[in-house]
């Protein structure tokens, strides 16, 4: 048993019985440290030999957890931690080794710092020959730890206090469960990194996929990153987004002229973030420019380290080298540099400047790894594939679906499943999506970029869970601090885009035509090109930091999360910030949730959503304000050149010229809709102008945003229908409300559209959930005048109703503090 000063530590190898093991194990047995427990958790289903290895200590232990089926990673990582009986534990893979004072120097480590929950080293990377080629760990960045790992989880020992804590590993994720269990850890203290080197990996050998060469399987790990970056995405982006703002701040002072202050700036960012390469970087241009050379050099080469593949940090490592008088290393770091679009001629200058390389005697270089093309051979497909593809480019996607659902992952090359995978997807079918996709190329650089942008959809719920609770944090913190004194109280500030001729930009100017008559308001675009033109009528006032036009003080209301405010929001006081989230972007509200967080004036901080059914899609329940999209039922009211009702009704809808405004199997909707009888008019509907090439004058008509306004082109429809991308989430629905207060019968797909709910089935509108219900639906209008006009009028009512509710709410939440309006 351990000493009264030494406790016992457990470590725990997941074993395939591969011939590694007996290194491993060897490793293990060589301590120097005498209270030691070996756990070796049979991984392979039961058919594991006995150990044939006997301790050489008498406090170590060596035991065998004998399985009966095959366990991955995460599982056996669990089953060794029910099994262990260490004060203190950590892991080996059965193809790692370590020094012999691995654990005597960790356990040292911890304890000189009891109050973290790990501590951890840095590991050499052994290569084929044996030789090492760098090393890696970096002390704890939480900027960082969500991107990439910090180190290598089998360079650290936990205390066991983490299991109480609830720390386990994760069994959804077959890689990355290490760096899961690690920010666990995190997210309940400190884990201390120590200067120990003592752990040995190879990247090359093993099965995991994480590592190179034959251990390296991109789409595998792709698929995983994506679910542990939606489980941590409240904590990354928080800390990357404060990062940014620091880097943000410092730049500007440089910028300024103020190289005091951007290098104290850059070294703030280090003492929150140590090893930030931004940051080293930025110093190391600061330290260039001062002639503090080996300091440079010393900051340039740590940010290579850590990101070697950064061109602007190799570019910094060539400008420094060549002035120390190093041409052959500032060549090298420069024809690194050279890769990047954006740095290639800087590099190419820098490389004509530098003397002649020096000739050495080598060997020649080894052959690039070649990746799969970018733009490979089309495949050879099965017809039912080529039949699919298609149809999805005619629009007709529920033909596509059944010809792909003939059709089996096993029975497919590669290349096929991905492009099987890809119409999946588009469907928003997940899991047949994911069955194909399994069996795509795993290191093609296509399918990884593919996997990686659909795999983040599918886990959005995630992800906003956890968006939501960071931002619950802040706005907790935001009511004890804050002030809401100071100049302007009674002006407000409204500011969009004013780019386009969208949702938000509508509700601007809807919310300063009202609110004007009783505060001061101010219109701000936040655009990067000029005001369009449909806006020219409005006092709109582009933002411009540079001249010091900016919004300050009063009330700042932010229609839209996609608002660039960096430059301005972190140091402009306020007494009030009112955030319109109205765009399926949580990382975005966050980001602008961190800016406020810094501003010095500690102002009042609200949100607002378009719709309840948002607000609950964003997991964040029970906070804010529904305001809905402001309709003028003015403008927006029934024609009055009523033409007699016929059986045969004009049919569509209108909103952005957006793809993902239109559900792929639309275009056929459509044809069937005009079979019918029916016309089909779509204003923005230039996006499925391809779906129609061949229908000649049997397509419908394809009106481009804005070629007619919304209010007159819907006077010529009979009946309003919607649909949109399985992929998008309407947050509330604008176009359906304004077709509501033109009293027309509104028929809408029910899947992930805010405005549903102030939809009655069969009283101001249809909800439907398939086409089958959507024709009937159709059909029951086009047979009934009498139906048209009720369902029209009961939808009037609800729209007028709820502006004159919402009319008097916008008073009270904008203007009723100030001048005693009442509720």
């Amino acid at each position: 048993m351990p000493g009264a000063e030494l406790p016992l530590v457990s470590i725990i190898v997941r074993s395939m019985a591969r011939p590694e093991l007996g290194l491993a194990l060897d490793a293990l047995l060589a301590q120097d440290y005498p209270f030691l427990d070996i756990v070796v958790v049979d991984a392979t289903g039961g058919h594991h030999p006995p150990l044939d290895v006997v301790p050489r200590q008498a406090g170590h232990r060596l035991r065998l957890i004998p399985g009966t089926r095959q366990l991955p990673r995460a599982q056996a990582a669990n089953a060794g931690i029910e099994a262990m009986e260490g004060e203190l534990f950590g892991f080996l893979d059965d193809d790692d080794t370590v020094d012999t004072d691995h654990i005597s120097g960790l356990v040292a480590a911890a304890a000189e710092h009891p109050d973290a929950l790990c501590v951890y080293g840095r590991s050499r990377i052994v290569e084929p020959d044996g030789t090492v080629s760098s090393t890696h760990g970096l002390p704890l960045n939480r900027a960082i730890m969500y991107a990439g790992p910090l180190f290598h989880w089998l360079a650290a020992l936990f205390r066991r206090q983490v299991l109480t804590l609830g720390c386990r590993f994760d069994e959804r994720l077959k890689v990355s469960e290490d760096r899961d269990f690690i920010a666990q850890v995190a997210s309940h203290g400190q884990l201390q990194f120590v200067d120990l080197c003592s752990f040995n990996y190879r990247p090359d050998i093993g099965t995991s996929g994480t590592g190179r060469g034959a251990n390296r399987h991109s789409l595998r790990l792709t698929l995983d990153n994506a679910l542990l970056q939606a489980k941590w995405a409240g904590d990354g982006v928080y800390h990357l987004a404060r990062a940014g703002l620091f880097t943000r701040r410092a730049f500007a002072s440089f910028q300024r002229g103020d190289r005091a202050g951007a290098k104290r700036g850059f070294e703030a960012l280090l003492t929150e973030y140590p090893d930030d390469p931004n940051a080293l970087n930025a110093l190391a241009r600061l330290a260039l420019d001062g002639g503090a050379l080996d300091e440079a050099a010393r900051r340039a080469k740590r940010a290579c380290e850590i990101n070697p593949g950064a061109a602007d940090y190799q570019l910094t490592l060539a400008y420094v080298e060549a002035r120390r008088g190093s041409p052959d290393t500032a060549r090298a770091a420069a024809s690194v540099a050279m890769r990047s679009p954006a740095h290639r001629k800087a590099a190419a200058q820098l490389i004509a400047q530098l003397p002649p390389a020096t000739v050495v005697d080598q060997a020649p270089p080894p052959p690039a790894a070649t990746t799969p093309a970018e733009n490979p051979t089309p495949p050879s497909l099965p017809d039912e594939l080529h039949a699919a593809v298609a149809a999805m480019q005619r629009g007709e996607a529920n033909t596509a679906r059944e010809l792909i659902n003939r059709l089996q992952p096993e029975d497919l090359e590669p290349e096929a499943c991905f492009v099987v995978a890809s119409i999946y997807d588009e469907l928003g079918d997940e899991q047949r999506w994911l069955d194909f996709l399994g069996r795509a190329p795993g290191n093609d650089p296509r399918v990884v970029r593919f996997a990686h942008a659909s795999a983040t959809r599918a886990h959005r719920p995630v992800r906003n869970a956890s968006i939501a609770a960071r931002v619950r944090a802040m706005l907790e913190t935001f009511a004890t601090r804050a002030q809401g004194d100071g100049p302007g109280r009674d002006t407000l500030h409204f500011v969009a885009t004013f780019e386009n001729i969208g949702g938000s930009e509508r509700r601007a100017t809807e919310l300063w035509h009202r609110l004007s008559p009783h505060m001061t308001c101010h219109l701000w675009s936040a655009g990067s090109t000029p005001v369009n033109a449909a806006w020219k009528s409005f006092p709109i006032c582009p933002i411009d930091p540079d001249r010091g036009l900016v919004p300050r003080g009063g009330t700042l209301v932010l229609l839209g999360t996609y608002i660039d405010a960096s430059a301005w929001l972190d140091s402009t006081p306020f007494n009030r910030v009112i955030v319109a989230h109205n765009t399926d972007l949580p990382d975005e509200l966050l980001r602008i949730l961190v800016l406020v967080a810094e501003n010095p004036s500690r102002p009042h901080v609200e949100l607002t959503f378009p719709s309840a059914l948002f607000r609950r899609w964003c997991d964040l329940e029970g906070l804010g304000r529904i305001e809905y999209p402001m309709v003028d039922t003015q403008r927006f009211a029934p024609r009055t050149d009523v033409t007699p009702p016929t059986p045969r009704l004009t049919l569509g809808r209108h909103g952005r010229d957006d793809r993902m405004k239109f559900h792929p199997n639309d275009p056929a909707f459509f044809r069937k809709l005009s079979a019918m009888g029916h016309t089909v008019r779509i204003l923005g509907g230039t996006p499925l102008k391809p779906s129609f090439a061949n229908d000649g004058d049997g397509a419908p008509t394809l009106l481009p945003t804005g070629s007619l306004p919304a209010e007159d082109f819907l006077a010529s429809l009979d009946c309003f229908v919607y649909r949109h991308h399985p992929q998008l989430y309407e947050t509330s629905g604008a176009a359906i409300m304004e077709a509501m207060a033109m009293a027309l019968p509104v028929v809408v797909f029910d899947d992930r559209c805010g405005v549903t709910e102030l939809i009655e089935h069969g009283r101001n509108g249809f909800l439907v959930g398939n086409e089958d219900e959507a024709l009937d639906a159709i059909e029951r209008l086009a047979a009934d005048p009498a139906l048209r006009r009720d369902i029209g009028l009961a939808a009037r009512k609800t729209i007028i109703d709820l502006m004159a509710t919402q009319d008097q709410a916008l008073l009270s939440a904008y203007a009723g503090h100030l001048r005693g309006i009442a509720a």
